[in-house]
């Protein structure tokens, strides 16, 4: 009879150990909706721009209006931003996790970046070509309405189409 009650105890152990198992699976955490991996480029006059602020905001949302679904008021608006090549990565809760399937108007703004910063405090003048670029996109491309900027994120990875600003 001794045996009996030891089996029993491994049993349980391994039930309970299976269940916190399954129970710490990866997956889509409460109130988050499902994202894709997703990335893309920015480029002024046929060049990389960097520390843009890239932002995706679901296109339904905008035209729904007052009266948007749940589902839509439930997705949220990812952001990137974009590096020295103009390359970004699309994130909306941790790291570059990526977007929510769907179709979005972009705005594209520039940045406040640590230089920029640094600069004002510094009063050093940036560069005028420099400066005339982020001017010209921020009256432009910074309000995803008015952008004429669209993209689509499908399930699974995305690799988005350059956005070549003029």
């Amino acid at each position: 009879m001794p045996q009996h009650p030891r089996r029993a105890i491994v049993r349980g152990i391994a039930v309970s150990l299976l269940a916190a198992a399954v129970g710490c699976s990866p997956g889509t955490p409460a109130g988050q909706v499902p994202v894709h991996p997703a990335r893309g480029q920015v480029l002024y006059k046929g060049k990389p721009v960097a520390n843009l602020q890239v932002t995706f905001r679901p296109a339904a949302a905008a035209t729904a209006g007052a009266g948007a679904s749940s589902r839509t008021a439930d997705v949220p608006t990812p952001t990137g931003r974009t590096d020295a090549d103009g390359k970004f990565q699309l994130h909306t809760y941790l790291g570059s996790d990526g977007a929510p399937a769907g179709s979005y108007l972009v705005g594209i703004a520039p940045a406040s970046s640590p230089t920029e910063t640094r600069n004002v405090m510094q009063k050093v003048q940036p560069d005028p070509t420099s400066r005339a670029a982020m001017d010209a996109i921020r009256g432009h491309y910074s309000d995803p309405d008015r952008s004429g900027l669209r993209a689509e994120i499908k399930e699974g990875d995305n690799e988005i189409p350059a956005f070549a600003l003029k």
